[in-house]
């Protein structure tokens, strides 16, 4: 849903974005018009597992990656 604000210094981030929320590895529902905010170093650090599912939007790519943290707010 595109970039809103990033510190190219610090790494901070926010973000809108729409996707699939899980709990406890269960999809609960879809969720549209939240912002994700973070440090782009921490959220890569986080990183527990990437996925095999390699899906192409346009010219970008990106598989289905598990983060242990990360800041959702709105929706």
């Amino acid at each position: 849903m595109g970039l809103h604000t990033v510190d190219t210094i610090s790494g901070d981030f926010s973000l809108g974005c729409s996707g699939v929320l899980y709990r406890k590895g269960k999809r609960e529902k879809t969720v549209r018009g939240i912002t994700v905010a973070g440090n782009i170093l921490e959220l890569l650090s986080s990183v527990e597992e990437v996925g095999n599912d390699l899906c192409f939007y346009g010219n970008v790519g990106s598989p289905s990656v598990l983060v242990k943290k990360l800041t959702l707010g709105g929706g």
